[in-house]
């Protein structure tokens, strides 16, 4: 009977020691991923508006090019989202 009760207090301590696994993403992947998307959108919806305006119109076409990287760097971090 001994035996028995240091069993069953071993694994009410057992039990108790566990820690919970954390299922999902990490908290940052969601407003990263979003913002890359949001940030490369308006960098093609600028462009496009006032092409002429400072540090945009000397990339000329490849503003394109940098939006649709931020987006495509977004769906690389949806990737990491459970």
């Amino acid at each position: 009977m001994n035996e028995e009760a240091k069993q069953e207090k071993k694994d009410k301590k057992a039990k108790k020691d566990k820690k919970p696994v954390r299922i999902g993403s990490p908290r940052w992947v969601v407003p990263t991923m979003l913002a890359l998307f949001g940030i490369g959108l308006l960098w093609i919806i600028i462009y496009y508006i006032v092409p002429t305006a400072p540090g945009i119109g000397t990339l000329g076409a490849w503003n394109v090019l940098g939006g649709f990287i931020l987006i495509s760097l977004g769906f690389v971090v949806s990737t990491q989202w459970k």
